[in-house]
């Protein structure tokens, strides 16, 4: 159905891209086909999909604008690449929070269909918990005049939330794959996989 591909993807464009350096950047582009293919197969059972397609895509190449900038900085090409790593690292940014948002209505449209009121709860769950995410890390951008306690804590609760809301998006991800069949196959009788 694709939620296989699609955890594969995430890990590889999410869960494994916490910094911002050359190997993160191949990893992220490695992710983002994944992603591709992920949501090629899983838009067939909800239109979200066709948005977590486009954001793939969009992912892909900000990671390899990414690429080509450090590449650049690495052999001196380009002295000073800050303002373009930021705006290749803000197109990543907002890359992530829209194929997220889009992937949660997804997911909470197929397990609808299916009846799985407790998945579905789940992906608006997360949803919630990822804005409130982005909400708090842009809190902890935007306080300057507060002292340097209080953006320690708001930077460490962002980065607390950020790793909930990974861990919560990578179980909903598999739990996705567990729980959702294809049509048809609700019947199958269980694998002993002895």
């Amino acid at each position: 159905m694709g939620f296989g591909l699609l955890f594969i993807g995430y890990l590889f464009a999410f869960g494994f891209t916490s910094g911002v350096n050359f190997i993160v950047s191949i990893v992220g582009i490695f992710g983002s086909i994944v992603l591709f293919a992920a949501s090629s197969k899983l838009m067939l059972y909800s239109s979200s999909f066709r948005i977590t397609r486009v954001m793939s895509v969009s992912l892909g190449v900000s990671y390899l604008l990414n690429t080509i900038v450090q590449l650049l900085t690495a052999y001196n090409v380009v002295s000073d690449a800050y303002v373009l790593s930021r705006v290749c690292r803000a197109f990543i940014i907002l890359s992530v929070f829209v194929f997220n948002m889009f992937m949660y209505f997804g997911i909470a449209e197929v397990s609808r269909s299916v009846d799985d009121k407790k998945l579905t709860v789940s992906a608006y769950r997360d949803l919630i918990v990822m804005i409130i995410y982005y909400l708090c890390t842009g809190l902890s951008f935007s306080v300057t005049g507060a002292s340097q306690n209080i953006k320690s804590i708001i930077a460490l609760l962002s980065a607390l939330l950020g790793l909930v809301w990974l861990v919560l998006s990578v179980w909903l991800v598999i739990s996705s794959y567990m729980r959702i069949c294809l049509p048809g196959d609700e019947d199958m009788p269980i694998k002993n996989n002895k």
